[in-house]
């Protein structure tokens, strides 16, 4: 995703981490219990990349933000 200066990317991402979990919200209501997960999901794999992004760990792949937090340092 290339949204230009760092904080436009941050902003990006959690815009997009706050539509996915509020479709996530609504999914759930809905009763829709597959879709409402994997929709959550998506919402946390966009804040966890801004949060290690914030840090100077970017990370676009979904095994790579799994990884990111192994090796982050201990001020997380």
């Amino acid at each position: 995703m290339d949204v230009g200066k760092p904080f436009d990317y941050l902003k990006a991402k959690l815009d997009r981490s706050k539509e996915d979990l509020d479709d996530a919200r609504d999914l759930f209501q809905q009763g829709k219990y597959r879709l409402s997960v994997n929709r959550a999901y998506y919402g946390v794999f966009h804040i966890v990349s801004a949060t290690l992004a914030t840090m100077g760990h970017a990370r676009p792949k979904h095994s790579g933000v799994e990884g990111g937090f192994s090796s982050v340092p201990d001020r997380i």
